[in-house]
């Protein structure tokens, strides 16, 4: 089943835009960066183990593209998943042992997207309320100088 990105299981850091006459403008998030700073993480919430550069068993392979990103998508032609090298020779298909391609900044991405990782950039008006600076809860409660006043950077 596939599993999708929720920003409220993660710690992103917003940044306050602020207009050269210190009017707080709201937040934004470049979500590029934090695909970038956080992909360990994010790799990790999604329970997926890219093995960079490694040799893997037969098993450990099977294994590896029966993920669901994988499975459901073209990643594996993509990618040419289904084309890796063999190391060696072996005596039975257990002992095949198979090298796992380089770090690949485009697969990443590409599992980032499967798994609906928010990509580019996102203004106050298009992030989720949990991580704009003027909530739209507080139009019926406040104006907007009045929260600012409340709550300054």
């Amino acid at each position: 089943m596939k599993r999708i990105f929720n920003h409220k299981d993660f710690d992103i850091e917003t940044e306050v835009d602020i207009g050269h006459d210190d009017f707080v403008y709201g937040n934004y998030v470049d979500w590029d960066r934090f695909r970038q700073e956080c992909e360990i993480e994010i790799l990790e919430y999604f329970e997926i183990y890219l093995p960079w550069g490694k040799e893997i068993s037969i098993e450990e392979y099977f294994a590896f593209i029966s993920q669901d990103c994988f499975t459901d998508s073209s990643m594996i032609s993509d990618f040419s998943l289904d084309s890796l090298p063999v190391q060696g020779t072996a005596d039975s298909i257990s002992e095949i042992v198979i090298e796992f391609p380089r770090r690949n900044r485009d697969m990443i991405s590409a599992i980032f997207d499967y798994h609906e990782v928010p990509s580019g950039f996102e203004q106050e008006y298009e992030l989720p309320e949990e991580l704009q600076y003027w909530p739209n809860i507080i139009e019926e409660e406040y104006d907007e100088y009045d929260y600012y006043m409340n709550n300054p950077i």
